[in-house]
């Protein structure tokens, strides 16, 4: 019976445009049972697209599905893995063996590791040039690496992961990489092939040390979206604003009741981060109204790039501040100007989950707040907004009238995110950073306010 019901669920989901295969299973997790899902994505989207997200996406997709289904046949959490579920009885085997493997569930999982090579793969294997990266990209991921295996699916290797990548094979190799023709090689046999293409003659002497990502942030962001960035406000910018502010927060105080709570923690100037949680359209505006005028006027949005670069929004990029961020091709663009505008005092509301969460629970955050946080030293205020999934949720395509309450946390600096954040687990300090602070916007949305220290 509950395999004809599980049956029935996979037919669901499987109508997600970027699920290749997907197969769903019951799992006891102490006394709690939860429905969770292994997914193959459709690889030739996200190639087409040249889209690195791939479980964000994937995430993003099952989400909107199960928004029609009663809370039991909704997913606990996804998995991602490439290959057949479909395969053979050693894959179905491999599979029962994981899901009962893992306490908590990992992002991803590799099943490649014993696919036999060809010949061509094995003469790849004995060149410099492939020993070089694998030898690099082993320092990366506890997973093993192969030729064949994908960087977010198969070693748990994120977009900011490659820029890192990508860096580092410059220096190592004496070449260029576009992010163009980067972003195209998936796996680490494709990064090989990319690398030995631009190496015509390779130094094999001395190489220079790796670039960090203080480095990095110091270069000068170059390309469409860094014009953008407003380092100089205009006189009649802000009349505008000042106008357009007050005709906004009157509408939000009458549809949406609008209220904040914590305004006093906020530093008195740049440049601070503020990082909120993330579920409607609306956020940044909840987010905005209720700052103070002097640092309205500061304050730059960081937003998804097909959002804000949409028609109907590109006119009021300059006007409203936004700074598009694509975690695709110029992910390391939009670090870059986020750390001009805050190494010139402005303020940076940065939403680490990215993309909008399907309810009030917080989903995974991405590391760019902790990396500008660590490197620049500046602290990050936490926020919670109660209610945004109500006013604009997800699948909706018109806000709805509720209230709404802005909850600002105290500032925290990144040394402290990264010993709430730690609780020995293991990753890198930008990963303890993260979940110092996802962890401070849940105790926000519990209701424990963190005041400012006198």
């Amino acid at each position: 019976m509950e395999s004809n019901h599980l049956n029935q669920l996979e037919d669901h989901y499987g109508r997600a445009t970027l699920v290749k295969e997907i197969r769903i299973f019951s799992r006891l997790n102490h006394t709690t049972k939860s429905l969770w899902a292994i997914v193959v994505p459709n690889m030739e989207i996200f190639k087409k697209d040249n889209d690195t997200d791939i479980y964000g996406r994937v995430r993003w997709e099952l989400e909107n599905l199960q928004t029609t289904l009663p809370a039991d046949q909704r997913l606990a959490g996804i998995v991602l893995t490439r290959g057949s579920l479909n395969g053979t009885e050693k894959r179905k085997n491999e599979i029962s063996e994981m899901i009962q493997r893992y306490q908590n569930m990992p992002k991803t999982i590799a099943f490649n590791a014993d696919e036999p090579m060809t010949f061509e793969e094995q003469e790849i294997l004995k060149t410099d040039i492939a020993r070089k990266i694998i030898k690099y990209v082993s320092t990366l991921t506890p997973r093993p690496v192969y030729l064949n295996s994908h960087w977010e699916i198969d070693l748990d290797i994120d977009s900011l992961g490659r820029v890192e990548i990508a860096l580092r094979m410059e220096e190592l190799f004496n070449i260029k990489i576009t992010d163009e023709l980067y972003y195209k090689a998936t796996t680490v046999k494709e990064l090989i092939d990319l690398v030995a293409s631009l190496t015509p003659k390779w130094l094999d002497g001395k190489v220079s040390k790796p670039k960090g990502w203080g480095e990095i942030l110091k270069q000068t962001p170059t390309g469409e979206i860094s014009k953008d960035a407003q380092i100089r406000i205009k006189k009649r910018t802000v009349v505008l604003n000042w106008f357009a502010g007050g005709l906004l927060w009157l509408i939000f105080k009458i549809c949406w009741s609008l209220k904040a709570e914590g305004v006093k923690n906020l530093p008195s100037k740049g440049p601070f981060i503020i990082c909120p949680n993330h579920s409607s359209f609306l956020d940044g505006l909840f987010i905005y109204n209720n700052l103070p005028f002097k640092h309205q006027i500061h304050t730059n949005f960081f937003g998804y790039y097909n959002i804000f670069y949409h028609p109907s929004m590109k006119n009021n990029i300059k006007l409203a501040r936004l700074v598009a961020i694509d975690n695709n091709l110029h992910l390391k663009e939009s670090l870059q100007i986020a750390n001009l505008l805050l190494a010139n005092q402005k303020i940076a509301c940065i939403f680490p989950e990215g993309m909008r969460s399907i309810s009030d629970n917080i989903g995974p955050f991405y590391k760019g707040a902790a990396i500008l946080a660590k490197e620049l030293g500046v602290p990050i205020v936490p926020a919670f907004i109660h209610g945004s999934n109500q006013s604009w949720p997800r699948g909706s395509n018109k806000p709805r009238l509720c209230s709404v309450k802005v909850v600002f946390g105290r500032p925290f600096y990144a040394d402290e995110l990264a010993s709430i954040g730690s609780n020995g687990v293991s990753g890198d300090i930008y990963e303890k950073i993260t979940r110092g602070l996802r962890a401070e916007v849940i105790k926000l949305r519990e209701g424990e306010v963190n005041k400012v220290e006198k």
